[in-house]
């Protein structure tokens, strides 16, 4: 979880600048460190494996760490969650932008790591996979022109 929060952190210092309307740094910055929390208490899953129960299980964890956080940071953790699950402010539509376009790193990066005799194998798995989360990430990304195009060209494996 760390690596993909880095990571985000990294990727919204390169696009925040280039939004067209000028977002909230702190916002975004704090969305992205809390976004994925949950996951913490109740295990990650993929996109195209999360249930609905998991994501039910991931908003009860929300809850609970929000509560049983330091007295300081309840209320905001509480609004962070909120804002980041209603995906109304333009804040949060560009964290779960980012958040989308991230594991493409991992995935590209893990397809580098490959023996000449797997090459055209992985080469194959690794196109599958963009072309699976392609459909789920698109739909965040497109309000987004820099993170698309990006998205895009990383995405691209011939």
């Amino acid at each position: 979880m760390a690596e993909h929060v880095f990571g985000m952190n990294v990727l919204s210092e390169y696009f925040l600048p280039l939004q067209e309307t000028s977002l909230d740094k702190a916002l975004v910055d704090n969305l992205i460190l809390w976004h994925d929390m949950a996951e913490a208490l109740v295990d990650d899953m993929t996109t195209i494996t999360k249930t609905d129960e998991h994501r039910k299980l991931e908003t009860e964890a929300e809850a609970k760490l929000a509560s049983e956080a330091p007295l300081h940071m309840q209320e905001e953790l509480k609004e962070t969650f909120s804002i980041y699950e209603a995906q109304e402010a333009p804040e949060a539509k560009f964290v779960k932008a980012i958040d989308k376009l991230e594991p493409l790193f991992q995935i590209r990066f893990l397809s580098t790591k490959i023996t000449f005799k797997e090459d055209l194998k992985k080469h194959k798995r690794t196109a599958e996979i963009l072309n699976k989360y392609q459909s789920n990430r698109i739909k965040y990304i497109e309000a987004f022109p820099e993170i698309l195009k990006f998205s895009e060209v990383l995405g691209d494996v011939g």
